[in-house]
């Protein structure tokens, strides 16, 4: 790991009545750069349960207009984890957590037809899924591979069929969160093994954020990517050049770029007070020339903010 003494200032993105906010994504559309954020409070109709609204807003405009993608209706307050992808004629592909009391489960919706939700994993009544996310991300059908955490022990992949019913792909490693790229052809995890400490807020466990490719006869031997750091949240991208991790740590919040699993990350710590305290939920776009960062500042309070930054690939802010 290489560090670059240089810092990352991460600047208001200017969004108001922030407080709602419980999660955050980066993604790339044919309109430019959109953040999607979502809330999860009581329906406006009065109708018992909650709803967790999501909603997209162009990241670069300085008309900050939202559009609703999606309405996930619960009957709990605690909000879905959820992912989004950008299909090849620019809907959106959405999946998310849904509570079922001692289990939970997954489903899988399209912003064209949002009602038409499908189940992943069907059969398997006796445990419980969280932490989805997209394998890829982008693709020209990125909604055909799903990765989950179940029963918070490791992570596993679902893929669709002909019949678009989803099925059991892989086992992989034992992690409390993970997540796989596609780059350069090759399929990478990223995961996060659990390790002895004080969680941050509720339910942020601390942990060793480790890495490996995915061959055809399964994972391969992981590396631990920042020996001797507390990690906490991590997001991941890539693109052809370049792999980049976001991430919040006990040490603080850093953005984390590399050729390759096999070379050296060089790190670029964030300028914030508090050591990183206030940080959460971060989310990374990497395109080929740039690297695009966000995060929740003191999130579910009357102080809460989106924060962002832009990185370019050849080391100037």
């Amino acid at each position: 790991m290489q560090s670059n003494k240089s810092k990352i200032a991460l600047s208001p993105f200017g969004m108001e009545n922030s407080s709602s906010i419980t999660t955050i994504k980066l993604v790339e559309s044919k309109d430019g750069v959109l953040l999607l954020w979502s809330a999860t409070q009581k329906p406006a109709s009065n109708a018992s349960g909650y709803e967790t609204a999501i909603n997209s807003i162009p990241f670069f405009r300085g008309e900050k207009t939202a559009s609703r993608l999606f309405a996930i209706d619960q009957l709990l307050p605690p909000p879905p984890e959820w992912d989004a992808a950008v299909n090849p004629d620019d809907s959106f592909s959405l999946v998310f957590q849904r509570a079922g009391g001692a289990a939970d489960n997954i489903l899988v919706a399209s912003s064209e037809n949002p009602a038409n939700r499908i189940q992943v994993p069907p059969g398997y009544p006796f445990d419980s899924y969280s932490k989805p996310r997209f394998v890829g991300r982008s693709g020209k059908h990125p909604a055909d591979a799903i990765s989950s955490v179940e029963n918070k022990e490791r992570l596993v992949i679902f893929a669709r069929g002909r019949d678009g019913a989803y099925k059991r792909h892989a086992n992989y490693c034992e992690c409390v969160d993970g997540m796989i790229v596609r780059h350069r052809k090759q399929f990478i995890v990223f995961y996060k093994a659990d390790r002895p400490g004080p969680v941050r807020g509720n339910d942020i466990a601390p942990g060793a954020l480790y890495c490996a490719r995915i061959s055809k006869t399964g994972m391969e031997t992981a590396v631990e990517l920042f020996a001797g750091r507390t990690i906490f949240e991590f997001d991941v991208d890539a693109s052809e050049e370049s792999l980049a991790v976001f991430a919040t740590s006990k040490e603080g919040s850093f953005l984390a770029k590399g050729a390759s699993p096999d070379e050296p990350f060089e790190t670029v710590e964030c300028e914030e007070e508090l050591g990183g305290e206030a940080l959460s939920r971060p989310a990374i776009l990497a395109t080929p020339s740039r690297i695009f960062i966000a995060a929740l500042e003191n999130a579910r309070t009357p102080k809460s903010r989106v924060v962002q930054a832009t990185f370019s690939l050849d080391g100037r802010k």
